[in-house]
């Protein structure tokens, strides 16, 4: 493929992700599930036909030093922040998203899968491992997660220190163990009022308030 289609790539990925996003509340589960199982082939297909080396991609378990030397930096100023707004906020700490919390590495997995091997490697061969794609890659990310403003803004910014470590030292299980940590704080420290549960697309208005 070309320079320029694997540019189109992602854009086009990023679209269908996020009309399906926004149609899922309404579609027939044995739709909606085709349509995550038809999601989740694009990035797979991507990488087969870009001959994408897994190493490279960042499955891998020969740099989880490397790779949290520069995930680490991200990860602490991320729960920071977050701790910090928290407190601000007045919220009490929550405790009953621990057991749940569990489960969220391998869902922070996929998504740094999608964002890291798919997303960023496509525009990466457009415009080099460099700060113009993690902004590029971040952004896109972001994009997926409106219309919740806490996520979009965390997405953005968490999302951008994710590429860049990645450019460094790719490494898809400690970035799925940073984007778990940073999720399951802000379930825990800010207020639901705020991130209305980590909900996207239509659901984030249906929030019970």
């Amino acid at each position: 493929m070309s320079r320029v289609s694997g540019w189109a790539e992602p854009l086009l990925f990023v679209a269908l992700l996020s009309a399906f996003i926004w149609i899922a509340p309404a579609l027939p589960l044995a739709l909606a599930v085709a349509c995550i199982l038809g999601l989740a082939a694009i990035p797979i297909a991507s990488n087969i036909l870009h001959h994408d080396a897994p190493a490279r991609l960042g499955f891998r378990l020969d740099n989880l030093t490397a790779a949290a030397r520069h995930v680490a930096p991200v990860t602490a100023l991320g729960a920071l922040a977050i701790v910090a707004a928290g407190r601000l906020s007045g919220a009490a700490p929550r405790a009953d998203i621990a057991l749940a919390a569990l489960g969220y590495p391998l869902w922070g997995l996929a998504q740094q899968y999608a964002l890291q091997g798919f997303v960023h490697r496509r525009i990466a061969e457009r415009w080099g491992e460099n700060r113009t794609a993690a902004a590029l890659s971040a952004g896109l990310f972001a994009l997926v997660h409106l219309p919740n403003p806490v996520l979009v803004a965390g997405t953005a910014v968490a999302g951008y220190g994710w590429c860049r470590a990645h450019q460094r030292a790719p490494n898809l299980v400690v970035l799925a163990l940073s984007h778990a940590l940073l999720a399951a704080l802000l379930l825990a420290a800010l207020p639901l009022a705020w991130h209305h549960d980590l909900r996207i697309g239509p659901t984030y208005w249906t929030f019970p308030r």
